[in-house]
């Protein structure tokens, strides 16, 4: 299936049916220390594994970077 990650048109397998599935997917080493939102609204993280994915979804994520 198709959805969009920061805007960018992303194919995924469509066993992805959660965000917490997607984020393991996306972001393995880092899927402790993103922000992700669905459709301009912010997901909490204790709601990851009820928040489903679908077609056109449209996520911006944002991932912590440590340095300067």
């Amino acid at each position: 299936m198709t959805i969009y990650v920061n805007n960018d048109p992303t194919i995924i397998d469509d066993s992805i049916n959660s965000v917490a599935a997607l984020i393991q997917y996306l972001y393995p080493d880092t899927a402790g220390n993103v922000a992700i939102a669905k459709d301009n609204k912010l997901i909490l993280r204790s709601t990851w594994n009820q928040v489903s994915v679908n077609e056109n979804d449209e996520f911006t994520i944002i991932t912590a970077a440590f340095g300067g």
